[in-house]
């Protein structure tokens, strides 16, 4: 078994690695923590989510989403925490046909190192946030008069965002050449405002 990253520097990934991915025995865990005589009490899924899991899609633009990784509690091997996070990194610069082709990459790799079923789900938005927005639209329907400045402004925003480098996000990794390229987030509003 490989030495673990947690705890290490190690350099952040810039091409596509999956083996970054270091699987722990899970029985070595619970002889060291005590629960070796537990097993059969343990029930459940490990869960991870990745709030910004990056990829690119077929004509090199980033893509992002919210990917949610379940695996059962009692496989053999569980995924080192630091070796996961630099694996997702690994996909960002990595070109995928489809989100499916993206999942299932995810899941071949993960299902080899940890010899277990692994879901994957890759998500655009966490339902808070769907929340919020199905708030906002309500509220913006309720006041007709909002709607027609909420267009323009949303609009104006996004002509202004379109010449300047994307500061945040995963984006920001790529400097220059998002010049030209929608802000995503004034993208999303602008998208918004033309429901009404």
């Amino acid at each position: 078994m490989k030495d673990i990253l947690l705890g290490k520097d190690k350099t952040i990934p810039l091409d596509y690695d999956p083996s970054i991915l270091t699987p722990l025995s899970r029985l070595d865990s619970r002889i060291k923590s005590g629960l070796e005589g537990f097993a059969n009490l343990l029930h459940g899924i490990d869960y991870w989510t990745s709030y910004e899991t990056s990829w690119l899609n077929p004509k090199g633009i980033p893509r992002n989403g919210i990917l949610n990784i379940a695996y059962s509690c009692n496989s053999k091997f569980y995924v080192e925490s630091k070796s996961l996070k630099l694996y997702l990194y690994s996909l960002n610069n990595k070109k995928f046909d489809s989100v499916e082709s993206l999942k299932n990459t995810i899941r071949n790799d993960l299902e080899n190192i940890l010899k277990t079923e692994v879901d994957i789900d890759i998500s655009d938005s966490p339902r808070p946030i769907e929340d919020t927005l199905n708030l906002f639209i309500q509220k913006l329907e309720e006041n007709k008069n909002y709607s027609e400045l909420f267009k323009f402004a949303s609009k104006e925003a996004l002509q202004n965002f379109k010449s300047k480098q994307i500061l945040i996000g995963r984006a920001r990794m790529f400097n220059e050449k998002t010049k030209e390229l929608d802000d995503p987030g004034m993208y999303a509003l602008s998208k918004l405002s033309e429901i009404f």
